[in-house]
């Protein structure tokens, strides 16, 4: 056998090579192979089993990364040791990643800020259902509701710059806002102020009664 193939298997002396392995170790495989399985359907084809891919050590045993490669190197699954799962492209290497322990998932961001799901960009959907666990201000309707008046809201604002109950420009910044909380946060402004126009109204009437006398 020439030098460059180190071993090579072919079904007949004049026929293409089925397998061999070259001079640096490159395995060449014509044809489907199967992992206990004898008829696979694809280039590789394991029946009822795992396969492991162990990555290179880049940083002395702190980081090690492993590639599976789709299509060709710009399309790639790749698994961080200590890190965890990125599905990638060349353009978009963070794509959709999988923090490992915690599960925690990010959209073209590595770094989920402890949440669940972080999105580097903007979102799109059809439909948005948050289930919230404040409690639905309809206690603004009880009688025993205990509401600012108008005067006292206006020295609220004058004071602090912002509604009362209601996160300032400065936490919103720095923490962002619960779409939840914040939504039930200005139901409870919407139902104090349509009370407190209810009540202005019957000012205004009773106001007008008394001078049409």
């Amino acid at each position: 056998r020439p030098l460059t193939k180190a071993i090579a298997i072919r079904n007949s002396t004049t026929g293409p090579d089925l397998f061999d392995i070259d001079g640096t170790g490159n395995i060449n495989i014509t044809g489907n192979v199967g992992i206990a399985t004898a008829s696979p359907t694809q280039k590789l084809e394991v029946d009822y089993g795992n396969i492991l891919v162990k990555g290179t050590d880049n940083f002395g045993g702190a980081g090690r990364d492993a590639y599976l490669y789709l299509g060709d190197a710009s399309h790639f699954i790749k698994s961080s040791f200590g890190v965890g799962v990125t599905i990638g492209t060349a353009g978009n290497p963070n794509a959709l990643f999988i923090k490992q322990y915690s599960g925690n998932v990010g959209i073209t961001t590595t770094d989920t800020k402890g949440y669940m799901l972080a999105v580097n960009g903007s979102m799109i959907a059809t439909q948005v259902v948050v289930k919230t666990n404040t409690t639905w201000p309809d206690f603004v309707f009880a009688e025993n509701h205990k509401m600012l008046t108008l005067p006292e809201i206006e020295t609220f604002i004058k004071t602090n710059k912002h509604l009362p109950n209601i996160p300032t420009a400065a936490e919103v910044k720095d923490r962002g806002i619960d779409v939840g909380e914040m939504q039930t946060k200005l139901l409870q402004k919407v139902e104090e102020l349509t009370l407190l126009l209810i009540e202005k109204d019957k000012q205004m009437i009773l106001s007008e009664a008394e001078s049409a006398k």
